[in-house]
């Protein structure tokens, strides 16, 4: 054996403690890392009326029933306490499988609801206010323009006409609604 192997070695039989410890440290910090259990309440005592809640469950049942969706989970927590937890129709239609509260399912197209109960979360903390313009916080947003259409036309465009998407400045709470024709917020 020559001697750069029998060095190479011997460094890599004293890492093995080292590595070795460092894995056991990782899994035992690992094992503190529990996930901690949300308590339930009652809707009262945390400022909500069982009753309405009761409505989301009729409604969602209903969707069920008509074939609008196969399944879900309804879930809402206020003050840190679970106040609403309801499971409707199946996970799996074809297999007849109940909807169970750990079922894995995908979500499809969601980006817009769950960036707008984000938004939603930031303004309750006053962070923004529905009025202000978008370009205020995504300064790259605040002069868009569109390609011009040629559509129903013999002009062949190369896409470097452009014009202004919008006559007023976008605001979070077009945004929100999802929707550029209200009077704040109209296409050219």
């Amino acid at each position: 054996m020559n001697q750069t192997k029998m060095y190479r070695t011997k460094l890599n039989q004293r890492k093995l403690p080292i590595n070795l410890a460092a894995v056991l440290c990782l899994i035992f910090a690992m094992g503190n890392l529990s996930a901690k259990e949300i308590s339930e309440a009652k809707p009262e005592r945390e400022g909500l009326s069982s009753d309405r809640l009761e409505r989301i469950t009729e409604h969602m049942n209903e969707r069920v029933a008509d074939g609008t969706m196969v399944g879900g989970h309804g879930l809402i927590a206020r003050n840190g306490k679970i106040v609403y937890s309801e499971l409707y129709g199946q996970a799996d239609r074809e297999a007849g499988t109940p909807m169970s509260e750990d079922s894995i399912y995908r979500i499809y197209s969601m980006t817009k609801p769950i960036t707008g109960v984000a938004l939603m979360m930031l303004y309750e903390e006053g962070r923004f206010f529905l009025n202000d313009p978008v370009a205020k916080y995504i300064p790259e947003l605040a002069n868009l323009e569109v390609a011009l259409s040629t559509a129903g036309t013999n002009i062949i465009s190369d896409g470097t006409q452009s014009v202004p998407l919008v006559k007023a400045t976008m605001t979070s709470l077009d945004r929100l609604e999802s929707q550029y024709d209200s009077p704040q917020c109209e296409i050219f």
